[in-house]
Order: structure tokens, then C-alpha cells, then sequence
């Protein structure tokens, strides 16, 4: 039988890229792994809210300043309501910015944009992201001291189940079937009772976020080769079970 390999496509580095390679009497199963290649924000929630995923409201700037007045019962008339509110808009980049809604409503009404909730009465960002690595699945609780972004700034990476002290399951194979992805991550939030998706990550760094601890090279390797080789069977039928911890 033909020996079968992953061939790492990326432009950027990872500890356990060192793991893949094809030899050369070798099927090789190509994966692309790039930042240059992540979807803008418009995409990422175009394709969690496919996936089944519950995602915060977003649509261009003026939609999303409606969308909050309406929901103000009449504040939006208090300048000092307009200047506590605020949205998140993007840049063509996918750059991302808060601003308050007196300054949103000035600028470009066409941006693409999401209403703004916070994580935390400081300000500071807090998600809980899902990391899918290959067949394995880690849960984090990502949190930064110093900026409204949970990742950015002074950021702390901790297992979510020594936080919350419950264990916390994978995501559903269906939900799953949306995202062919070798390794990606999905940051969630918490909004009136409900988790929100607010961002997909193709190419997520599972070295700056401590995972090296927890997953070694070969771990990380065989759980992205079972992964790829099912998404490359010969009927393009992918298993049911994709998501062994």
C-alpha cells in the first residue's frame, strides 16, 4: 500500500511543523496552512452563522447603529448614552476598531461592522476559544489585562475546564462538516445566555497560546493526518467521529 503523508503550504512557523513532511515514495495530502489566506471578518461570520453557530449582529454601519437604537428604548437621544455605546467596525484589511457610536455615526456607514458587547466590567476581552488541532480539541479561556481584544496585549492562555471546573465537550460533527481546516480555532462569548461565535481562525499559533504543554509534535501531527486523510477519501464521505479528545 502506498504510503501517505502531510506536506505543511504555510507562511508563518509553528512547533510542530518540524513533525510533517513526504518522503519521496510518499501520497502526499497537502495542507495549506496561512495567515495570508484568513478570511475577512465579513466571511468568518458569513461562515460560522452557515455552520449552526449563534453570531452577535453585524451588517454594514448603519445597520448595526439601527439595530442598537432600536433596542435603546429612547436613549439614543442622550448624547451621553451615544458616547458609552459602542460598535466595532473594520478596515478593508479586517482590521478591527472600537468606537464609540457618536463617532460611529460619522463615519463611513457602508463598513462593515458588529455591535460591540463586553466581556468584562474593566473592558478587557474575554473569550472562550475552541481549538481544533487535526481529530484532538482543547477549550481555552483566553483573557487580556490591558485590551478589549481577549488575544492582544498582556494575554493569558489557561485550559477552560481548570476555570470553569466542568468538563467542556466538542463542538457537533455537523457543526464541524463546515470547517476542512487542519487546525482552526473559534472564539466564542457569552451574551444573554447564549454563546456567541465571533471569530474563525484558519491558521491559529498553537505555540504563543502554551499548547506545546499539552500536545507534542507527534500528538499534533497524528490527530492532523487522521483529519486530512478522512476529508480525502476517495468518496469524500468524512466519519462521524472527527472530534476525539
Amino acid at each position: 500500500m502506498e504510503h501517505v503523508d502531510c506536506l505543511l503550504d504555510t507562511d508563518y512557523s509553528d512547533y510542530y511543523d518540524g513533525g510533517f513532511g513526504a518522503t519521496s515514495n510518499s501520497q502526499q495530502i497537502l495542507i495549506n496552512r496561512k495567515l495570508s489566506m484568513r478570511p475577512v471578518p465579513q466571511a468568518q461570520l458569513s461562515m460560522l452563522k452557515s455552520a449552526g453557530l449563534n453570531t452577535p449582529f453585524h451588517g454594514t454601519l448603519k445597520q448595526v447603529i439601527e439595530h442598537t437604537m432600536e433596542l435603546s428604548n429612547g436613549l439614543c437621544d442622550y448624547p451621553e448614552w451615544m458616547n458609552a455605546m459602542d460598535a466595532v467596525v473594520f478596515d478593508s484589511k479586517g482590521n478591527p476598531e472600537r468606537i464609540s457610536l457618536s463617532l460611529a455615526s460619522k463615519a463611513d456607514p457602508a463598513q462593515f461592522s458588529t455591535v460591540y458587547i463586553p466581556t468584562s466590567p474593566s473592558g478587557n476581552g474575554k473569550v472562550l476559544r475552541y481549538v481544533q488541532i487535526g481529530t484532538s480539541f482543547i477549550w481555552l479561556f483566553v483573557s487580556s489585562n490591558n485590551d478589549w481584544r481577549a488575544g492582544k496585549g498582556d494575554a493569558s492562555f489557561v485550559a477552560a475546564e481548570k476555570h470553569y471546573r466542568v468538563p467542556m465537550g466538542a463542538i457537533k460533527p455537523e457543526i464541524l462538516r463546515h470547517f476542512d481546516d487542519a487546525v482552526f480555532s473559534i472564539d466564542f462569548i457569552w451574551s444573554a445566555g447564549e454563546m456567541l461565535a465571533i471569530e474563525y481562525n484558519n491558521a491559529p499559533h498553537l505555540g504563543r497560546m502554551g499548547l506545546e504543554s499539552v500536545f507534542d509534535v507527534k500528538q499534533v501531527c497524528d490527530a492532523v493526518f487522521a483529519r486530512m486523510s478522512a476529508f480525502n477519501l476517495p468518496d469524500c464521505q468524512v466519519p462521524l467521529d472527527l472530534t476525539q479528545g
